[in-house]
C-alpha cells in the first residue's frame, strides 16, 4: 500500500472491492481517493487510457461496494459526481496532484469522479466512535460538497 501512496503523488489510498458484471466474483482496486464531505472522491481516470477502467463499469452495474481505507472495511454506494461536484474536486486534485490533471489530455473520453458514499446502514461499529452522534469513517481533511 505504501507504493502505491508515493505513486498517487502523496494522495491517500483506499482498495475498492467491486462485483464483477459478467463473473460476480469480487475485483480489487486500489484507487486514490480525496476525501469529499461525507464521501470518497474517486476518479475514473485509468491513468488517462481511452478504456473506461473495469470498476466503473462494475459500479454502473452494481453501484453497491466495499472499501477498505483507515483500517476498516466499509459498504459505499456510488454515484457519478455532478458538474459541479466534478469541477471542484479536480480543481482540487489537479493541485495536490498535477499528474492526474493531465489523464484528461491523454484520453478521448471524459474522465468521471465517482463519489462513494458510505452505507450508513452497513457502517461497521468501531471502538471509540458512535455513527449515531456523527463519527465518520473518513476522518481527517473532509470536503464540502457545496463548494
Amino acid at each position: 500500500m505504501q507504493r502505491s501512496y508515493l505513486f498517487t503523488g502523496g494522495i491517500p489510498v483506499l482498495v475498492l472491492t467491486t462485483r464483477g458484471r459478467r463473473t460476480h466474483k469480487p475485483r480489487s482496486t486500489p484507487l486514490a481517493f480525496l476525501p469529499w464531505g461525507n464521501a470518497f472522491a474517486v476518479m475514473a481516470s485509468n491513468a488517462g487510457n481511452d478504456r473506461v477502467p473495469s470498476w466503473w463499469l462494475n459500479l454502473q452495474d452494481q453501484p453497491t461496494a466495499e472499501i477498505f481505507v483507515h483500517r476498516a472495511r466499509y459498504t459505499v454506494i456510488a454515484r457519478q459526481a455532478t458538474p459541479a461536484e466534478d469541477a471542484a474536486i479536480w480543481a482540487e486534485i489537479a493541485e495536490l496532484n498535477p499528474g492526474f490533471d493531465e489523464y484528461r489530455q491523454l484520453t478521448r473520453r471524459p474522465i468521471p469522479v465517482i463519489l462513494l458514499d458510505p452505507d450508513v446502514i452497513h457502517l461497521p461499529r468501531q471502538p471509540g466512535s458512535n455513527i449515531a452522534e456523527g463519527a465518520h469513517p473518513n476522518p481527517g481533511r473532509s470536503r464540502r460538497s457545496s463548494r
